[in-house]
């Protein structure tokens, strides 16, 4: 992702660089078979149509998101927005066959896929025509941007994406997610994030993290990051961050009456702080005369 800054945030454009990949092989690649099978039949006129539902896949799922956000309404489990990588690819695929042309699938034995949670309380989609709207989602990208730290270890590792989302979830503030072409606010929840192996859910049934008898997750959550890291690390963090979006919303973001103000404020404060250093200069040499004084 990249940053195209201009003089306001109505026209500051997000450049994203997380196409997703989508290719054809003639034959099955080594490294992408194993032991399991999904079995089903299907027709050849069926197969034809998916042939070519699968080379328009890039046109709906035109990138490469490996988190999913989870929202529990009293017991009402939503995704959305989903996460889309290669297992995704499985997933909708079966979807499409059952939805289009009732094609029930299975597996001889369990098949598990890996899952990035995101918990929220709510998540609402932004719209990029307002312009407050829009300056928060530029500061959010942006402070990744600006802190080479936070976009080392996402580069490094998409699974860092958790620390991201817990150290946010800490300060009180929400994620911004951009996914299928649409930005999205979340307003974060405990246990923030966790990665699971989930059963393969087979249409009609869909994945459940809550509810799921056979689950393999990190051991532990982020709930309570606070707790077990150093209190000068999280506050070091916080700090920077906040420090970062301070720097963009006057360098970026600010409007020149906002401008007039900051320097306005700025040179009261220099006055007065020039003030208390001629105060203790002046109040500094004058004891110093008296205490002369005393001694003569």
């Amino acid at each position: 992702m990249e940053v195209c800054s201009n003089a306001s945030a109505s026209n500051i454009g997000l450049e994203w660089k997380n196409a997703g990949h989508f290719s054809h092989h003639s034959t099955l690649p080594k490294q992408y078979t194993d032991k399991h099978l999904i079995a089903s039949n299907v027709s050849g006129q069926v197969l034809k149509q998916y042939a070519k539902w699968a080379h328009a896949y890039l046109d709906n799922y035109p990138t490469f998101e490996p988190q999913e956000v989870v929202v529990d309404s009293a017991g009402n489990i939503t995704v959305h927005p989903q996460s889309s990588m290669c297992h995704d690819f499985v997933t909708n695929s079966l979807w499409w066959l059952y939805e289009l042309h009732q094609v029930t699938t299975s597996s001889e034995e369990p098949i598990f896929r890996d899952h990035i949670v995101v918990f929220a309380n709510s998540v609402s989609e932004v719209d990029a025509a307002d312009p407050a709207e829009w300056a928060s989602v530029v500061e959010y990208f942006s402070t990744y941007q600006s802190t080479s730290s936070l976009m080392a270890d996402l580069s490094k590792n998409f699974l860092n994406l958790r620390d991201v989302t817990a150290l946010f979830y800490h300060m009180e503030r929400p994620l911004f997610v951009y996914a299928n072409r649409s930005y999205f606010r979340v307003e974060l929840t405990a246990p923030v994030s966790q990665y699971c192996y989930l059963p393969f859910a087979f249409p009609p049934a869909r994945a459940n993290i809550f509810s799921a008898t056979h689950k393999l997750c990190t051991p532990k959550t982020f709930t309570d990051l606070k707790g077990t890291l150093p209190v000068w690390q999280l506050t070091w963090q916080q700090s920077l961050l906040s420090l970062y979006q301070w720097k963009l919303r006057f360098e970026v973001l600010a409007s020149p009456q906002e401008w007039y103000v900051l320097g306005g404020g700025a040179m009261l404060l220099s006055f007065v702080c020039l003030k208390m250093i001629i105060t203790t200069v002046l109040g500094y040499v004058t004891n110093k005369q008296e205490g002369k004084a005393k001694v003569q």
